[in-house]
């Protein structure tokens, strides 16, 4: 072993071939690791390594050994005993609880509990946790996953990720996936999928998707689709699309409303239109206050105010 400069080192009992290059105050207890330099950095485990910096720790205790992981640099940043293969490059208060992961850098951040060979690039309050193993969160603030693996949260702030594997949230700020696989949210701002696989989000505000699968909402302001498959919602705001009306859209528009089993239907725009009541092959093209329902199965509303085809099929 060997310590070549600097102040107060120390290379503890049976750390073979360990080194400290200088400094103050480092301790090695890592055998075929050490302390390049810096200050109160501690490296322990066994092929380890800190390169610089204040109060870097990479831990081990008596029953697990950490192997193979590095610090660059930064302050305050702790690798957790049996976090091997693990590395934090710079940044302050950076913490790894997890094999074959990294923290480039930034504040605060965190990857724990099992989230192995996952990343966090930079940014501040960043969290990996609960077996979301696979997974990326490239810089932002208080990003959170939470069992998701294989997933992105690119940035933005706030964007949660909880049982959402092999998904992703592009940036934006309070956008939530939820139980939700192979889905995305590409921006925006307090936009949500619950219980809706191979689904998205494409940006806007205020955004919900629920219960459904293979479902679009393409911006706009509090659009929702609830417990309807493969439909879509081009834009608009407050327009809804919900109650098993599979295979249908509305596109733009105000206070639309496609419901209760209308599938294969279309809204186009307007405002306060509603087709419900198992109208499929519909559609409302436009217009103000109109209402397909009752079964009006092959029919059409052109436009205009306040028109109504109630139990009219083929019209």
């Amino acid at each position: 072993s060997f310590i070549g400069a600097g102040q107060s080192n120390k290379i503890t009992d049976n750390s073979f071939f360990s080194f400290i290059g200088a400094g103050q105050s480092n301790t090695s207890d890592a055998s075929f690791g050490g302390v390049v330099s810096g200050r109160t950095n501690v490296a322990s485990g066994h092929t380890t390594l800190i390169g610089a910096g204040q109060s870097n720790t990479i831990e081990s205790n008596t029953t697990t050994t950490t192997s193979f992981s590095s610090i660059v640099g930064g302050m305050s940043n702790n690798i957790k005993a049996g976090s091997n293969f693990s590395s934090i490059g710079n940044g302050q208060n950076n913490t790894i609880d997890s094999e074959y992961s990294s923290i480039s850098g930034g504040q605060s951040n965190t990857v724990s509990d099992i989230s192995n060979k996952s990343s966090i690039s930079g940014g501040m309050q960043n969290t990996l946790t609960n077996s979301s193993c696979y997974s990326t969160i490239g810089g932002g603030f208080f990003n959170i996953f939470n069992n998701s693996c294989a997933s992105v949260i690119s940035g933005g702030v706030y964007n949660t990720m909880c049982d959402s594997s092999n998904s992703s949230i592009s940036s934006g700020q309070s956008n939530e996936l939820n139980c939700s696989y192979f889905s995305n949210i590409s921006g925006g701002l307090n936009n949500t999928s619950y219980i809706s696989n191979n689904s998205s989000i494409s940006g806007g505000e205020s955004n919900k998707i629920e219960c459904s699968l293979y479902v679009n909402i393409s911006g706009g302001l509090n659009n929702t689709i609830e417990s309807s498959n493969k439909s879509n919602i081009v834009g608009g705001q407050c327009n809804t699309l919900t109650n098993s009306s599979s295979h249908s859209t509305i596109s733009g528009g105000y206070g639309n409303t496609l419901s209760d089993s209308s599938c294969y239907s279309s809204i186009s725009g307007g405002s306060s239109n509603t087709l419900s009541d198992s109208s499929v092959y519909s559609s409302i093209s436009g217009g103000y206050g109109n209402t397909l329902t009752g079964s009006s199965y092959n029919s059409s509303i052109s436009g205009g105010c306040f028109n109504r085809l109630n139990t009219s099929c083929y019209s």
